[in-house]
């Protein structure tokens, strides 16, 4: 009996450790896994002042927000490639032996974007550094996808009443309100959020992600709600790119667009934004001629601005946990808001009247 109890207990500790085990190996290959959707890539090829390429360079590419860096080494034909890069500014640097090394600063990645930046090395000493300032940014020819990228700054900067940064889509070329947004300015009326028609498409077609992943409300009858299952706030958006055209088979799904989100992260510098934005009756105007309005008995009475009042508050706060290597980013947003129409349910006398149209 005493064995048999040693036996099961071995058992219960044994179970345990290969319970631990096979979450360890649920949690390691994601740990090692990136989302192609929402980072871009860079390529590009090493020459030397002939034009000939040189294989075998070193090109380290650091992000200038973060301080991660991506070491790759051209191949023989002097080709490089830097897959799953994060949105943001980037400082490219080549480095072969026998050659100064060459710099290219202040390279904008994009969400979805393949940029190509060629660098030229001349000979000279390793302690020579080239810094390239004649680097441009051409159209995109490293895919046949066309769209159009809304950044940071357009977010926050442009109007946006709704507070939804998916009514910037409207904006991109090709993509219009849809019918029952397009004719509906009540603020009562429950019509789907983040509905645009891209091309010719229905509103249905249409392919929300965020950070890579599906973000999509399906169905076609709820229409109180929203396209997309989350809706961050415009402040918590890094970029989002609205593919229209041609787009790559990773995307899938859409016949319409792709809204590629990827919002912020940390950096090693703390970073906190505090907002509030406020709609209020008493700000509120009556327009340049002062409407009547009449009541049940069909009596005109002065109109009476109804209650509207909205406060859309929030904040993010974002920076390093281990510089250069670890990150974190937080954000909330709060919404209240009180809405009560005018509704008369009385018929006011005759002084009553004569008394707030004498007043009005």
């Amino acid at each position: 009996m005493i064995l048999m109890n040693r036996l099961m207990g071995q058992r219960v500790r044994i179970s345990g450790w290969i319970r631990l085990a096979m979450a360890l190996l649920l949690v390691l290959p994601a740990l090692g896994a990136y989302a192609q959707y929402e980072n871009g890539s860079l390529v590009g090829t090493i020459h030397d002042s002939s034009g000939a390429s040189i294989p075998n360079v070193n090109v380290m590419v650091t992000n200038n927000s973060t301080g991660i860096v991506s070491n790759v080494t051209t191949n023989a034909a002097g080709d490089y490639e830097v897959p799953s890069l994060r949105f943001g500014i980037y400082t490219i640097a080549a480095r072969a032996a026998g050659f100064a090394d060459a710099v290219a600063k202040d390279i904008t990645i994009s969400v979805g974007g393949r940029v190509r930046i060629d660098l030229v090395l001349t000979i000279g000493s390793a302690q020579t550094t080239v810094e390239v300032t004649g680097v441009a940014l051409q159209l995109e020819t490293e895919s046949s996808q066309r769209g159009q990228t809304v950044t940071e700054y357009q977010s926050e900067a442009l109007p946006l009443v709704t507070r939804n940064y998916s009514d910037l889509v409207d904006y991109v070329t090709g993509a219009r309100p849809a019918p029952a947004d397009a004719t509906t300015t009540s603020v009562t009326s429950l019509t789907r959020a983040g509905s645009f028609n891209v091309n010719g498409q229905r509103s249905m077609f249409n392919n929300f992600m965020l950070d890579g992943m599906d973000n999509n409300a399906y169905g076609e009858s709820n229409q109180g709600f929203d396209n997309q299952i989350i809706a961050p706030p415009p402040d918590s958006i890094a970029q989002f790119e609205v593919v229209t055209n041609n787009e790559s088979a990773e995307y899938g799904r859409s016949s319409g667009a792709t809204i590629n989100v990827a919002t912020k992260s940390g950096t090693n510098q703390f970073h906190t934004t505090l907002y509030e934005f406020i709609r209020n009756t008493d700000l509120n105007a009556f327009g340049y001629i002062k409407p009547v309005t009449l009541n049940a008995a069909g009596v005109q009475y002065p109109f009476f601005k109804p209650e509207f009042d909205r406060n859309q508050f929030g904040a993010d706060f974002g920076g390093p946990i281990m510089k250069n290597k670890f990150f974190f980013f937080l954000d909330y947003e709060g919404f209240r808001q009180t809405l009560t129409p005018t509704v008369v349910d009385t018929v006011p006398t005759t002084n009553e009247l004569n008394g707030q149209l004498a007043v009005a």
